[in-house]
C-alpha cells in the first residue's frame, strides 16, 4: 500500500518548470486584470534578467497571440516590458544588459513578422506608444552608440554583439527600407562614428560583428537614397578622408571576397576534376559538406555595397588604394625584399648606394582588386551559379533561385564602370608596369581552372578579358540579358578607347569579341528582342560603335595588322547576320535612328570587298586569297566618319540605375532577414 502511496504522489506532482518560462508567463497573463507589470518590483526584473534567455518560448509568445491580441495588450504589457529592457541597459551587470538587449532582439524580431495595416505606426506603439517614440528611440540609439564606442576592457563582447544585433533587426524589419519608419531615428542620431569604429578596431570586434556593422551602414546609405536631399551616412562615405578608417573598410571588403572565392576555388575548383569525378560517383564524396560548401553570393552583398559607395562618392578612395600599394624592392637577381628591412641602419652609406642601383621599385594589383576580379570571373562566366553551386540543382530546372546571381553580376559591372571614370584608377590599369602575380576563375568546356598571370602587363588587358568572357558566357543564356550587355559593352567601349589614347595594344581573344558581337546582331535581327525595342536599339548601338572603332581605329589598338584583317574578314563571312539586321533596322527603326548610319561602314565593307573576292576567286576562296584582296581594296574603300564615335555616356546612377538598386536593396534586406532568422535558429538549438 505504501508502495502504491508513493507512486501516486509522485503521479500528482507537476513538472518542474523553467524559471524563465514562469516569470514570462506572469508577464504576459494580460486576462488577469490585476497583472501589472509596470509593477512589479526591481527584484523580480534583476532576476527575469539574469537569467539564461529561452529565445523560443519569447518569441512564440508574440508569435502565437494575433494582431488583435497583441494591440490589446499595447499599454499593460508590451509598453513596460520594452521600456525596462532600454531600462537595463545602463544596469551595472553585463548579464543584464545583455539580456535586456537580446529581449528587445526577439520581441522586434517576432514583431516584424506579423502583418500590420500600417507597418511603421503600429510597431512604434506596440514598442513605447507612439507619442513616446521620439524618446524611446533616442535613447536606444544613444545607448547602443555609447556601448559600442567601449573597448573590450570597458565592455562585455556579449553586450556589444547584441547592440549590433539589435541594429541589423531595426534597420531591415520591412521588406522596403524605405517603408520602415524606425530608420528616420537613425537619422537623428547619427551612428556613423560607432560603426566605423567596430569596423576599424582590430581586438575589440569578431568578424562577424564587423559584418553586422557593414550591413547597418549599407542599409542606411541607401535608405531613401532618392528622396533624401542629405542622407547623412552617404555625406560621411563621401567625405571620409581618414586614412585608417578607408583602409578598415577596403580590408573589410578584401577579407569577405577572399573567404568567398576561397571557397569556390575549394568546391569547385578541386572537385571538377576527372578523377575527383570518379572517386566521388564509385565511393561518395570524401570530404566534410560543412567546411566545403559553396558560398552563396549574397553573403558579401553588404561590404559590396560600401565599395560601390566609396567608388561612387569619395573622391580619395581610388586613389588611396591604387597609390597606396605595396612598394616591393627587386634586386637584380629577382628576389623581392622587403623595404623596412632591420638590418638597413647597419649597413654603410656606400652599401645603400650599391643596393639602390641593383634594385627598382615596382608596383603591384592591390589585394581588393584582385579578390574582386576574381569574384567578378565567376559570375561573369556562370549566370546560374547560384542553383549550380549553391543549391546544387540542375541547369534545367533555373528560374527565380538565381535571381542573386543576376544581380551581383550586374552590380559587378557597374562598379566596373564606377572605377573606369576615375581617371587616377585608368592611369593606373594602364600602367605596363605593373608586377602581375595573381590568377582568375577561367571556365572552359564547362569547368573552371585558374588561368594565372605573371611578369609585367596591364590590368586593363585583364579587365578587358574578363569583359570579354561575360559577353560569350552570357549570350548562352535562354534569356538574353539585355540590360547587362548594354553595361558589359559600356565598360569595353571605354577601355578601348583609353587603349588608343595611352597607346597600349591589348593581346586578348579578339575573334571572341567579335564572334559575340555578332552574335548580339543575330539575337536583334531575328526579332528576339521585339518586346524591349528602345533597350535593343540602345545595345546595337553600342555593338556598331565598337565595330566602327575597329574599322575606323583598329590599327591603333589591334595588336597587329593581321588582327584588323581577321576582323574584316569576319564581316564578310558572316555578311548574312548584317543583311538581317539591317532588315530588322527597315521595320523596326525611325528614319533618324543613329543604328543606321552605325551599320553603313560594315555593309561597305561586304559589298565591296565581297564583290572583289566573287569576281577574282568565286564562291570558295581560300584564307590567303580573302586576306589578299582585303590587304588590296580595304585601304581605297570610303567609309563614313563618326565625330562622336569615342564618346561613351557617363555613368549615372540616378535615373539610369534607380528601378534596379530598389530591388538589390530588397533582396539585400530579405538576406539580412534570413542571416538574423538562423542565427536566432542557431541560440534556440545550443
Amino acid at each position: 500500500m505504501s508502495s502504491n502511496g508513493a507512486a501516486n504522489n509522485t503521479d500528482n506532482k507537476k513538472p518542474l518548470r523553467e524559471k524563465y518560462v514562469v516569470l514570462y508567463e506572469s508577464i504576459f497573463n494580460y486576462k488577469d486584470p490585476m497583472n501589472k507589470p509596470l509593477e512589479k518590483d526591481e527584484q523580480f526584473w534583476d532576476e527575469l534578467f539574469l537569467l539564461k534567455i529561452n529565445s523560443g518560448y519569447l518569441e512564440n509568445s508574440i508569435l502565437l497571440q494575433s494582431e488583435e491580441e497583441l494591440i490589446s495588450i499595447e499599454q499593460t504589457v508590451m509598453n513596460p516590458l520594452c521600456f525596462k529592457c532600454l531600462s537595463y541597459m545602463n544596469d551595472s551587470s553585463s548579464i543584464r544588459r545583455a539580456n535586456a538587449i537580446q529581449t528587445l532582439c526577439i520581441l522586434f524580431k517576432a514583431l516584424f513578422t506579423k502583418k500590420w495595416n500600417n507597418f511603421s505606426i503600429r510597431i512604434l506603439s506596440l514598442i513605447c506608444g507612439f507619442q513616446n517614440a521620439d524618446e524611446f528611440f533616442k535613447m536606444l540609439l544613444s545607448r547602443g552608440c555609447s556601448i559600442l564606442l567601449k573597448g573590450k576592457e570597458e565592455e562585455d563582447k556579449r553586450v556589444r554583439q547584441m547592440v549590433l544585433a539589435l541594429f541589423v533587426i531595426l534597420l531591415t524589419g520591412a521588406d522596403n527600407i524605405n517603408q520602415n519608419a524606425i530608420i528616420d531615428y537613425f537619422t537623428i542620431v547619427d551612428i556613423f562614428e560607432a560603426l566605423i569604429y567596430v569596423i576599424e578596431d582590430k581586438y575589440s570586434y569578431s568578424i562577424k560583428m564587423k559584418k553586422n556593422a557593414i550591413i547597418c551602414l549599407a542599409t542606411l546609405c541607401n535608405y531613401r537614397k532618392y528622396e533624401l536631399l542629405d542622407n547623412i551616412y552617404l555625406n560621411h562615405l563621401k567625405n571620409l578622408q581618414k586614412p585608417s578608417s578607408m583602409l578598415a573598410l577596403a580590408e573589410m571588403t578584401t577579407k569577405f571576397l577572399f573567404i568567398w572565392n576561397d571557397s569556390f576555388q575549394n568546391v569547385v575548383i578541386e572537385e571538377e576534376g576527372l578523377i575527383s569525378y570518379v572517386w566521388t560517383s564509385i565511393f561518395g564524396s570524401t570530404t566534410n559538406d560543412e567546411t566545403k560548401k559553396a558560398r552563396s553570393v549574397n553573403e558579401i552583398s553588404g561590404s559590396l555595397l560600401i565599395f560601390y559607395e566609396l567608388i561612387k562618392s569619395n573622391k580619395d578612395f581610388v586613389g588611396s588604394i591604387t597609390r597606396s600599394l605595396a612598394q616591393q624592392v627587386v634586386s637584380e637577381n629577382n628576389n623581392i625584399t622587403n623595404n623596412n628591412n632591420s638590418n638597413n641602419s647597419l649597413k654603410s652609406i656606400k652599401e645603400h648606394l650599391t643596393e639602390m642601383q641593383n634594385t627598382k621599385l615596382i608596383r603591384g594589383c592591390p589585394l581588393i582588386l584582385q579578390e574582386f576580379l576574381k569574384f567578378s570571373s565567376v559570375l561573369f562566366q556562370e549566370p546560374y551559379y547560384t542553383t549550380k553551386y549553391v543549391m546544387k540543382v540542375n541547369n534545367s530546372k533555373t528560374g527565380s533561385d538565381d535571381i542573386a546571381s543576376q544581380y551581383y553580376t550586374h552590380f559587378c559591372l557597374l562598379v566596373i564602370l564606377c572605377l573606369l571614370e576615375k581617371k587616377v584608377f585608368i592611369k593606373y590599369i594602364f600602367d605596363i608596369n605593373t608586377k602581375l602575380d595573381f590568377y582568375l576563375f577561367k571556365k572552359e568546356k564547362g569547368i573552371f581552372t585558374k588561368k594565372q598571370f605573371n611578369g609585367y602587363g596591364t590590368i586593363a588587358k585583364i579587365i578587358m578579358e574578363l569583359l570579354i568572357d561575360f559577353i560569350f558566357h552570357h549570350l548562352q543564356r535562354k534569356h538574353f540579358p539585355i540590360d547587362l550587355s548594354i553595361r558589359a559593352l559600356s565598360a569595353i567601349h571605354l577601355l578601348i578607347c583609353y587603349s588608343r589614347k595611352y597607346r597600349v595594344r591589348f593581346a586578348v581573344d579578339w575573334d571572341t569579341l567579335w564572334k559575340s558581337l555578332t552574335m548580339i546582331c543575330d539575337i536583334i535581327g531575328k526579332d528576339n528582342c521585339n518586346k524591349e525595342k528602345e533597350k535593343a536599339s540602345n545595345l546595337l548601338e553600342r555593338v556598331l560603335s565598337i565595330f566602327n572603332l575597329g574599322i575606323l581605329k583598329g590599327e591603333a589598338f589591334l595588336p597587329t595588322r593581321r588582327h584588323h584583317e581577321q576582323m574584316i574578314y569576319h564581316f564578310i563571312r558572316t555578311s548574312s547576320v548584317f543583311d538581317l539586321l539591317t532588315d530588322w533596322m527597315e521595320r523596326n527603326l525611325k528614319k533618324v535612328n543613329v543604328n543606321r548610319q552605325l551599320i553603313l561602314n560594315i555593309n561597305t565593307i561586304i559589298v565591296d570587298i565581297g564583290n572583289e573576292i566573287d569576281i577574282k576567286f568565286g564562291s570558295y576562296p581560300s584564307e590567303d586569297q580573302v586576306f589578299g584582296i582585303i590587304k588590296h581594296v580595304y585601304p581605297n574603300l570610303k567609309f563614313v566618319e563618326f565625330q562622336t564615335l569615342e564618346t561613351v555616356e557617363e555613368y549615372t546612377e540616378n535615373p539610369n540605375e534607380i528601378t534596379f538598386f530598389s530591388q538589390l536593396i530588397k533582396l539585400f534586406v530579405f538576406d539580412c532577414k534570413q542571416l538574423v532568422h538562423h542565427s536566432f535558429l542557431n541560440q534556440k538549438n545550443q
